[in-house]
């Protein structure tokens, strides 16, 4: 069978295609635009006749929504890789829209099946670019999804040619499958850590180096994902309700999301106020199992959106270090 995927690749960039665009797929969109159309012109027609302002403005809506439709129906779907990032771009007759990723945040690089759960996760944690997906990977805590019309060979495929050009294996799942490492050691992750995390240098000179501590406890742990709880026992989230975690190890390598389901800020009195109705940003952890001294360690970042656009977003990243060791007692 005929690989969908076009790839080419200059000047250190590289660029793969997905086969052909939404017309060529979907000729129900086809078929859409095409009674948009007719409508449209039978609309200006009668407008031509009528010097009423309601059916001209009502021919100039068939005609914005036809170029809409059209717009959209011959989106085509690729993804750039340069100066170390991930682009995933969909490019239409008259705009192109772009989600930027630094190959190095990008991890869990798969094909999704239609019957895959993470179809169904939670809009909060998963980003879903358009509406019947393919390929899946996560990036700080979130499941990014696209990829329309392909096969789980390509998305191999596809994986292979950025590997190649980049260096970076982006495949994992705990099983070996699609290239992910085998798991050779486990981390003893079940039951309850201790810990503290520490802030960086984005925090100012006033808190940076600041440390606070945790108490992790690791509800369920398998083969190569666990989940569990993190309650705050200093800083803003003080004895708050815990944060919710999940997330995966690899051998020594282990790699979380931290979420809390409420958000916390000062008010004008400096008393804190804590929202239920809307959740913190998650934390991304990653870091490493230093099996002789127990200690877990690494580092931690956390995204806030500070400006949105239609098709843009304008992001600060926080960041600062972690260690953890098992608490036996």
């Amino acid at each position: 069978m005929k690989s969908a995927l076009r790839v080419r690749e200059k000047n250190g960039e590289l660029d793969i295609r997905f086969g052909g665009n939404s017309l060529e797929r979907v000729p129900a969109h086809l078929i859409v635009c095409t009674l948009l159309f007719a409508t449209g012109f039978a609309i200006s027609a009668a407008a031509i006749r009528d010097e009423g302002a309601l059916p001209q403005i009502t021919a100039l809506g068939c005609l914005i929504g036809f170029g809409w439709a059209i717009n959209r129906a011959a989106r085509r779907e690729r993804i750039r890789v340069r100066n170390g990032d991930l682009e995933v771009v969909y490019a239409y007759l008259v705009n192109e829209e772009r989600h930027r990723y630094p190959l190095r945040s990008v991890r869990a690089f798969r094909y999704l099946p239609p019957e895959d759960p993470a179809r169904d996760a939670e809009p909060l944690y998963t980003q879903r670019l358009v509406n019947d997906p393919c390929v899946t990977f996560r990036y700080r805590g979130r499941h990014v999804q696209f990829g329309t019309g392909l096969h789980s060979w390509e998305v191999d495929e596809l994986e292979a040619h950025i590997a190649r050009a980049t260096g970076y294996d982006l495949r994992y799942n705990g099983s070996g499958e699609y290239g992910g490492t085998t798991v050779l050691q486990q981390i003893p992750l079940a039951g309850q850590w201790v810990g503290s995390y520490t802030l960086g240098e984005g925090y100012g000179p006033r808190l940076a180096g600041k440390r606070f501590s945790f108490r992790l406890f690791v509800d369920e742990a398998g083969t190569s994902s666990f989940s569990g709880r993190i309650l705050d026992l200093e800083g803003v989230y003080e004895h708050l309700e815990p944060a919710r975690v999940t997330g995966y190890t690899d051998a020594t390598y282990i790699e979380f999301e931290k979420q809390y389901a409420y958000s916390s800020a000062f008010d004008a009195n400096g008393e804190l106020v804590v929202d239920h109705s809307r959740p913190q940003a998650a934390v991304w952890y990653r870091g490493r199992y230093d099996a002789a001294n127990g200690l877990l360690s690494g580092s931690w970042e956390i995204v806030q959106v500070v400006e949105r656009g239609r098709n843009w977003q304008r992001e600060r990243s926080l960041r600062g270090s972690w260690e953890a060791l098992h608490d036996d007692a």
